[in-house]
């Protein structure tokens, strides 16, 4: 593998040990996933990413929002998101965690971008659909802010080569269940490649080659592992979870111990208490 291009995810690593990438932003109560309010209180829980999902209405236009969600949010029960069209959208009102309206609305993906300062980092996750779509490319090319924003995909043909043929930058990175995805990845040289979100469920596979992650780690990648729980399933990483670091007994050490495998990026619903983690351990 060659060295990492230049990129501000990397950037944002210097002087400190790790990234904390809050998962659909910071929510609860009357706060929203996938929301800028969301995005703002992660920021100040201490996160360094953003990550947000994005989905396209019927007729087009690009939302925040993860699909399948469409009945504890919108109180949808039979439609997919995907399916509706955008003057019934942005009429949906987002229902909060106790159940009531919120007063807030679905969000298009050009409306957040234009709100998104500068200091801001994003990571947009399952748009991997869209990369052929020039509508979708003309959002982010309009923005002026692709340098900001982290795509990512599985390592299948359909969206690698979609995004090899975009004439934009855009920062990359794979979901990879075994290191030779790598080199599956590596093969697409217009993908600006910054890293990887390795996926480790139930057993360890190769991906647990602490030399190997090191060797990525040297060369500049972001080495990305999956901390918060998704509900009673297996985790993405092995036994670890935000759930053990903050309510088993190994506390924080849980955290350490992904750590030690070999990584600079957490994906958590708890961005607060990993700063706190993270603060800990360098001093502050």
């Amino acid at each position: 593998m060659k060295q990492a291009p230049l990129n501000k995810f990397t950037d944002r690593l210097q002087g400190t040990d790790f990234l904390i990438m809050a998962h659909r932003g910071f929510w609860g109560g009357n706060v929203i996933q996938n929301t800028r309010q969301a995005a703002s209180l992660a920021k100040r829980a201490g996160a360094d990413v953003i990550e947000i999902d994005v989905c396209r209405s019927c007729d087009g236009v690009y939302y925040l929002f993860h699909n399948a969600n469409e009945p504890t949010l919108l109180g949808i029960l039979s439609r997919d998101f995907s399916d509706l069209p955008s003057t019934l959208i942005d009429q949906l009102e987002y229902i909060n965690s106790t159940g009531d309206p919120s007063g807030f609305y679905p969000e298009r993906l050009a409306d957040f971008l234009d709100w998104l300062p500068a200091n801001y980092l994003v990571n947009i996750d399952r748009a991997w659909a869209y990369f052929g779509d020039e509508a979708f490319i003309d959002i982010i090319r309009n923005s002026g802010k692709a340098d900001q924003l982290l795509f990512k995909s599985q390592v299948e043909e359909g969206p690698l080569q979609a995004l090899n043929q975009v004439d934009l930058p855009l920062n990359y990175m794979a979901i990879i269940h075994s290191q030779d995805q790598v080199d599956q990845v590596a093969q697409y040289e217009n993908i600006h490649l910054v890293g990887f979100e390795l996926i480790v469920k139930g057993e360890a596979n190769d991906l647990m080659d602490t030399a190997w992650r090191q060797a990525l780690l040297d060369q500049g990648y972001l080495l990305t592992v999956n901390s918060e729980k998704l509900g009673k399933q297996p985790h993405l990483y092995m036994d670890y979870s935000d759930q053990e670091a903050l309510l088993g007994e190994a506390g924080f050490g849980i955290w350490e111990t992904m750590l030690s495998h070999g990584t600079n990026d957490f994906i958590t619903d708890w961005p607060n208490f990993m700063a706190d983690f993270r603060d800990q351990r360098q001093g502050l």
